[in-house]
């Protein structure tokens, strides 16, 4: 190759380089799990949810464009690692063990817990169980935690431990006290019983996640506590009726 076509060449790269470089200054691609009502699910074809509503305050309020990739829950944390997704916002508990591969922003939302059963259950209860968790959720964290003697199913989606109750396949599902009242408002053969308050799991809260030393983490805390101090994040939780956390 001459010295033209290789000083050609070399400009091409860094043009293309450049190119996507500022893409990905522009653009926040969100990696979400979407069948998490309320927090993230599809109504009428179109993504909807408090954590996509959150996210697109975010981009706004950073000037940025977004995207967001629905996958399986097990995928997110993969997906960030390879640079597929910018942000993972999918009802996000920071743990310990996250925390040494990743970087968390604030809380936005502190959980609880709630066990969703059959109304014709012969007993209602967490001892002796079969449990069906979404994989690497809060629910299942406490659940292996203070039930050891559960048998715990692990399933990708709430979708999935929803089926496996009904069919009769599990005796209960364990997850997110507000995903577990609207479960249970569309099934009437449901009902649920909170295990843990809000206000007794400050341990627990959903967060962010995005890659070590990402600059996206300290950007995404500063909108939070924004929209903390404005009131504009408790307005997002009421139309989400997320008031009473």
């Amino acid at each position: 190759m001459n010295t033209m076509l290789r000083s050609l060449f070399a400009a091409t790269l860094l043009f293309v380089c450049g190119c996507e470089d500022n893409k990905e200054q522009d653009i926040i691609t969100f990696g979400v799990s979407a069948d998490y009502p309320p927090f993230e699910y599809y109504e009428n074809g179109k993504m909807v949810g408090f954590e996509i509503d959150l996210a697109e305050s975010v981009a706004s309020k950073l000037g940025k464009k977004y995207a967001f990739k629905d996958m399986a829950f097990p995928s997110l944390f993969a997906d960030l690692q390879n640079g597929t997704v910018d942000v993972v916002v999918s009802a996000i508990n920071p743990t310990d063990l996250r925390r040494q591969s990743y970087d968390f922003t604030r809380a936005y939302y502190t959980v609880g817990i709630a066990l969703v059963q059959k109304k014709d259950a012969s007993t209602y209860g967490i001892s002796n169980i079969k449990v069906a968790c979404q994989v690497g959720s809060v629910p299942e964290q406490w659940m292996k935690k203070n039930n050891p003697e559960a048998e715990i199913v692990a399933v990708d989606n709430v979708n999935q431990a929803v089926e496996l109750i009904k069919t009769g396949h599990v005796d209960a599902v364990s997850l997110d006290a507000t995903v577990a009242k609207q479960i249970c408002d569309k099934n009437s053969d449901l009902v649920f019983i909170v295990l843990v308050e809000p206000s007794e799991n400050e341990d627990f809260g959903f967060a962010m996640a995005t890659k070590k030393e990402s600059l996206l983490k300290n950007q995404i805390d500063t909108v939070i506590q924004q929209l903390e101090e404005s009131g504009e994040l408790s307005t997002i939780k009421s139309k989400w009726n997320l008031d009473g956390e």
